[in-house]
């Protein structure tokens, strides 16, 4: 009876973040998150061992890390730069495509992707005002891209991280075997195959479509 009463504590509790975080888009997210985790410990559904030791682990200190590197190089303005000098020159869509497939996957194997996304938005769309082109055609694939970029590595996005370090509590020989040396191997393979996809895919079905399409 009491797991059941957990269960659904733990499900209203993670409804309530998501339906506040939705509809109140001034609510601080951390506060959210931070007032659910002490539902959790107060409730029981956690222990405050546990509670405490989420804030150890390997993956939310790494998590931390490359938050501080991206804002280190966002606010030095390097990153500003090399966006700005990655289409200042391009005329076309399709050329433009492929500097950000380029730039974006090798750059969001290394950097969070949010830090990349932020950075290349202001850019993208004032590149897209100047050419008379919705900036929704290229603002979709640089989220696409650097989502796909962060599968090569493990370090590519906190979700491998996160990943890791709960596959590593459960059985460190499976871990090994399938994230060894930091993931640069397997995921590497994965998330470069999907990226070349995205890249020519969506290139090729433009050109598919306007043939068939063409009365």
């Amino acid at each position: 009876m009491v797991d059941i009463l957990h269960q659904v504590l733990a499900f209203a509790v993670i409804a309530s973040i998501f339906l506040a975080m939705q509809f109140r888009r001034n609510a601080p997210t951390d506060l959210l998150f931070v007032g659910g985790l002490i539902v959790f410990t107060v409730s029981g559904i956690l222990t405050p061992e546990q509670t405490w030791k989420s804030f150890s682990h390997e993956a939310v200190i790494a998590i931390a890390g490359l938050l501080v590197i991206s804002a280190a190089l966002r606010s030095s303005g390097a990153l500003d730069y090399v966006g700005r000098t990655l289409l200042g020159t391009v005329r076309t869509e399709t050329r433009a495509l492929g500097r950000l497939a380029t730039v974006l996957v090798t750059g969001s194997a290394f950097l969070l992707n949010t830090a990349l996304v932020a950075m290349m938005m202001p850019v993208v769309i004032a590149w897209c005002r100047t050419r008379q082109i919705a900036p929704s055609r290229l603002l979709l694939p640089v989220s696409y891209l650097t989502i796909l970029g962060g599968t090569c590595t493990l370090v590519g996005t906190s979700t491998n991280f996160v990943v890791d370090g709960a596959l590593r509590n459960l059985n460190s020989e499976l871990s090994s075997v399938v994230m060894p040396d930091g993931g640069f191997d397997e995921s590497r393979a994965t998330g470069s195959a999907q990226s070349i996809l995205d890249r020519y895919g969506r290139q090729w079905l433009q050109q598919h479509l306007a043939t068939n399409l063409r009365p």
